[in-house]
Order: C-alpha cells, then sequence, then structure tokens
C-alpha cells in the first residue's frame, strides 16, 4: 500500500484548487461552451460581428418594455451600430468556403449570393429605419422589422442550433 505524508497530499490538494478555476476559464473561453475547433481568421471575425450585432439588439430589446424603461439615445446607437455592421462589411465577412467547422454558415449562403446580399442589405435599410424612429411605438414597430430581417437569414443561411 502506497502511504502520502499529510504535506504531500496538501500540495496535491492545493494544486487542484489552484488548477480548477484555470481549466473552468478555459472551457468558458470556448466557442459557446463547446469543445472542437475554435474559430479563426475571418470566421472569427464573422462571429465576433454576430455577437455584437445580438449585443446591439438585446440592448435595444431591453430598452423598449415600457415608457419608464424606454431609452431613445440607447435604441439610435444600438441601430446605428448594426447599420454599421450590415450591408457591405457583413458580406465582407462571408468569402466564399469559409464554413468549416466551428462556422454556422450554410452553403447556400454562396449558391444564393444574390438573395444574402439583398438581405444583408434589408438589414442595413431597417437598421437606419429604426436609428432615426421616434418614441416607444414608432420604436417597437421598426425594432420588429429589423428583427424579422435578421431571423429570416438566420433561417435560411445559419445551421440550425441543437437545443
Amino acid at each position: 500500500m502506497i502511504r502520502f505524508s499529510s504535506k504531500t497530499i496538501r500540495r496535491a490538494l492545493t494544486a487542484s484548487a489552484l488548477a480548477l478555476p484555470l481549466l473552468t476559464s478555459a472551457s468558458v473561453l470556448a466557442h459557446d461552451g463547446e469543445e472542437g475547433p475554435q474559430p479563426t481568421g475571418v470566421v472569427k471575425e464573422r462571429m465576433d460581428a454576430m455577437k455584437g450585432l445580438k449585443d446591439a439588439l438585446m440592448a435595444i430589446r431591453g430598452t423598449l418594455g415600457s415608457e419608464e424603461t424606454f431609452d431613445q439615445a440607447v435604441v439610435t446607437e444600438n441601430a446605428k451600430k448594426i447599420s454599421a455592421v450590415a450591408g457591405e462589411p457583413l458580406l465582407a465577412l462571408f468569402p466564399q468556403g469559409t464554413n468549416e467547422a466551428p462556422s454556422e454558415a450554410l452553403d447556400n449562403i454562396w449558391t444564393d449570393w444574390e438573395n444574402f446580399k439583398i438581405k444583408s442589405g434589408l438589414l442595413k435599410t431597417k437598421a437606419d429605419a429604426l436609428a432615426v424612429a421616434e418614441g416607444l411605438d414608432a420604436s417597437k414597430a421598426a425594432f420588429g422589422e429589423m428583427a424579422q430581417s435578421c431571423g429570416g437569414c438566420h433561417k435560411v443561411y445559419r445551421l440550425e442550433k441543437e437545443q
């Protein structure tokens, strides 16, 4: 039977306690907490841009609940952020052949490129309309239209996420 001194056991426990946060943070840094290849290059840029779009959408959505929570400046600022990414800048993040894992882009982006361009331009148009909408009701209506353009693209051109 192997016996360890209490000093050796304490060292092992201390090392384990120090390593656990490092291992946990490394898994948090992985793409959506998943194992597998991590995004690099234009795929990472695209994923980062999409996260930025989502963050802007959520900021806008968070202020549209009621007159008490409504903040016109938040709506305008975040709609402008979305507009700055939509259209040509967004298209530049989709060079052909960049849909290998961990990308969620489907092949039909490139086989249906003209429609993809139209949808990206529509997102820009809807974001621009939201940026100039005034008041809660107008902002809600413009936000709904813009959000539909996001979903319209994702339903067609993004790999469906497993639940």
